[in-house]
């Protein structure tokens, strides 16, 4: 696990080869077998973000919190349980006060929930934010890469909107897609990921993400 923290503007942590061959392998096996069939769902049932055009993206996902009755039953939950158990390792590297703010936050952020996106050919997500305090981005792909595009970029100013002081304060900030790679962020910067082109029609050779969103409940 490769963690590098940035605090230009604004705060963000890449991690890179998050998970290790055994995780990634348990992983895999459910992302095949949710790959098979048609076991996605659209943007009108994952709660896509939107705006007066409607829905801001078009991918599929599956909210697997609600897919599973106990989470001991799902590989990408049991694993993605790495994140909240290593969060504070991975706070402390940061020099952001933001971060640093949420070290020992586990009675803060005490609600998460994980969205499992999957995104084929012309397949984006427009600019929108999340309402989370924390959002946790996993990549992964099959290799060798099966597409081109699917970048991520955190205040993307080339789409200006104006609920979004931050698109007048900092840069945009692209973020290479790689796979077993995580960005953590503040759920509320603006970002969006670009089309999808795939090399070939080959099902599952596309981008998966896991979304983690941490925030508070009362």
């Amino acid at each position: 696990m490769n963690i590098k923290s940035y605090n230009d503007v604004f705060p963000y942590i890449i991690i890179d080869n998050f998970y290790i061959n055994e995780e990634l392998n348990l992983i895999w096996n459910e992302l095949d077998f949710l790959s098979d069939g048609d076991k996605f769902n659209s943007p009108e049932e994952t709660g896509s973000a939107t705006n007066d055009s409607g829905f801001l993206k078009n991918n599929k996902g599956m909210w697997l919190d609600s897919m599973y009755k106990d989470r001991k039953y799902s590989n990408i939950l049991t694993c993605s349980r790495k994140l909240i158990y290593e969060l504070d390792f991975i706070l402390s590297k940061s020099n952001s006060w933001w971060f640093k703010c949420l070290l020992g936050s586990k009675d803060i952020l005490n609600i998460d929930h994980t969205l499992l996106s999957y995104y084929d050919e012309d397949d984006y997500y427009a600019p929108h934010f999340d309402r989370s305090i924390l959002t946790s981005l996993t990549w992964l792909y099959k290799e060798p890469k099966g597409f081109d595009g699917g970048d991520f970029i955190l205040n993307p100013t080339m789409y200006t909107d104006k609920k979004h002081l931050l698109n007048c304060m900092a840069p945009s900030k692209k973020i290479e897609l790689k796979n077993n790679r995580v960005v953590i962020f503040p759920g509320m910067i603006p970002h969006l990921v670009t089309p999808v082109k795939m090399k070939n029609e080959v099902k599952g050779m596309g981008r998966f993400c896991i979304s983690n969103f941490l925030n508070t409940f009362n």
